[in-house]
């Protein structure tokens, strides 16, 4: 009874095995992987964060701190790769030969480049409406100071929409500065 149990678990671990080989020769590798590092040309120095493209396809990493890269899953055959980082040239490597199931290593050298850009003039202008004030309020710059024919705070004050004199709607000139004071 011992021999047998043997020789059935022995055609167990057989059969176990050569299903186990089947499955690897059935679904063996069918696509490559490209590694290498991105470097500064000028400096040598490992350039962080540069995107490298496998051109014709959404596949594509980008560098990490040391400079390397791995691009996994690539269809077999000639593909050309495509690197980018702002502030260098774009690279483009042609002719890497990607095969089942090895590694293709491809190092890039990236010139700096100078970012040339327009020049825009952006003017700040004061809304009329400000909708995070819930009381009326009026503010006067400088500028329309100095055109106001005035010589003194009080002439600026009397000239405003709801002013008579130091008399203001809702109250009096007295008790809003005491109030903005407190």
């Amino acid at each position: 009874m011992n021999v047998h149990y043997s020789i059935k678990y022995y055609y167990i671990a057989r059969v176990f095995f050569l299903w186990i080989l089947l499955f690897q020769i059935l679904f063996a590798g069918v696509t490559g992987k490209v590694t290498g590092k991105v470097i500064d040309n000028n400096t040598g120095e490992a350039l962080l964060g540069a995107n490298i493209q496998i051109v014709g396809t959404y596949l594509g990493t980008s560098s990490d701190e040391s400079g390397y890269f791995v691009i996994l899953n690539i269809p077999p055959g000639s593909q050309t790769l495509r690197a980018s980082m702002i502030g260098y040239s774009n690279v483009t490597v042609t002719g890497v030969r990607v095969e089942i199931d090895l590694t293709a290593k491809v190092d890039i050298e990236m010139k700096p480049e100078v970012i040339e850009g327009e020049l825009i003039e952006v003017i700040a202008e004061r809304k009329l409406v400000r909708l995070d004030v819930a009381a009326s309020q009026k503010s006067i710059s400088s500028n329309d100071i100095d055109q106001l024919p005035v010589s003194s705070v009080s002439d600026v004050i009397s000239l405003q929409a709801g002013v008579s004199g130091f008399s203001v709607r809702g109250g009096s000139i007295m008790k809003r500065c005491m109030r903005s004071m407190a």
